[in-house]
């Protein structure tokens, strides 16, 4: 499982999913995979799994071949970092808001304490704070 921001981020997306009640059918939560080393995963990843997201219908997991992800991360501006071991996998932060037209609507960068180890954690009412403003934006995009 990523050891990066992906277990707060995924903390955080599924209490505004749960936030979101009678929206939550309108709105798509979709992940982008980060770790080249790792594009054939299931919909029962540890991505998914560890953070509670792999039983929310609207949660989708997207992968796809090196270069295939590369586009997407190249067109998102999202930076990846492979280090000596296939293990050390780092990226930048970035949840963005795409609305139904398919257009970038809005973006917000999460945010984390890290540890001496190099893991990330957030306060529960740090998550609460950020859930609420991922589910008020995503509200605010759908018609």
């Amino acid at each position: 499982i990523c050891n990066d921001i992906c277990p707060v981020l995924g903390a955080e997306i599924r209490e505004a999913y749960q936030l979101l009640g009678p929206e939550n059918s309108k709105v798509v939560f979709a992940i982008v995979n980060t770790d080249p080393n790792q594009i054939s995963v299931s919909s029962q990843s540890a991505a998914l799994r560890e953070p509670g997201l792999s039983n929310i219908p609207s949660v989708s997991f997207l992968t796809g071949s090196v270069p295939a992800l590369d586009s997407v991360w190249t067109t998102y501006g999202v930076k990846i970092n492979v280090g000596a071991k296939a293990t050390e996998v780092s990226h930048n932060n970035v949840l963005y808001f795409i609305g139904p037209q398919g257009q970038l609507d809005a973006y917000a960068t999460p945010f984390a304490t890290e540890s001496n180890a190099g893991h990330f954690s957030a306060s529960a009412s740090s998550i609460h704070l950020y859930a609420q403003a991922i589910a008020e934006t995503a509200v605010s995009l759908v018609p």
